[in-house]
């Protein structure tokens, strides 16, 4: 089954909750300790030693029988590269960011992450766009587009039914 690596705010949740075989595999419970009040935003707090690779062999580990939505964090797309993974990674066109912003705040992101966007928006997307990573398959969505229009497009229904597995 597929990785997805989904820039924030592409839908990864939405589809979770619809479709049992996808795993939204929340990043920040590897990278911080499996605390949900410590997301990458916040720079306060320190990371595990083991990150990323904990966060990619459950990955790999998952990846088998569901499909996988991952972070797109530099350093896990490219240990994914460098574990053989081939993967989408899944971003908004640049000018989608008030959209992405207006996205963030409705689902009631908190403060940090709203201001952590609003000034790392145009450098999170240039980092996916400019910096190539073998086995990674750019995959750039519009304004009004979400992870689950593409999954329609490349037709997961038939990529087989199987039991999932918990996160």
């Amino acid at each position: 089954m597929p990785v997805f690596c989904c820039f924030p705010g592409t839908g990864k949740s939405y589809v979770a909750l619809q479709d049992h075989r996808v795993i939204d595999l929340e990043s920040s419970d590897f990278k911080f300790g499996g605390n949900h009040s410590h997301r990458d935003y916040d720079t306060t707090r320190s990371k595990q030693a083991t990150w990323p690779y904990n966060y990619v062999e459950r990955i790999q580990e998952l990846a088998p029988s569901n499909i996988v939505f991952a972070s797109t964090h530099i350093e896990v797309r490219q240990l994914l590269s460098d574990n053989g993974v081939g993967f989408f990674t899944v971003y908004p066109i640049p000018q989608a960011k008030s959209v992405y912003l207006n996205r963030y705040a409705q689902r009631g992101s908190d403060q940090r992450f709203l201001d952590f966007m609003r000034d790392n928006f145009d450098t999170l997307i240039a980092d996916i766009q400019d910096i190539p990573i073998p086995r990674q398959h750019l995959v750039q969505i519009g304004i009004e587009t979400y992870i689950s229009d593409l999954m329609a497009d490349l037709n997961l229904a038939t990529w087989g039914d199987r039991p999932s597995r918990t996160a």
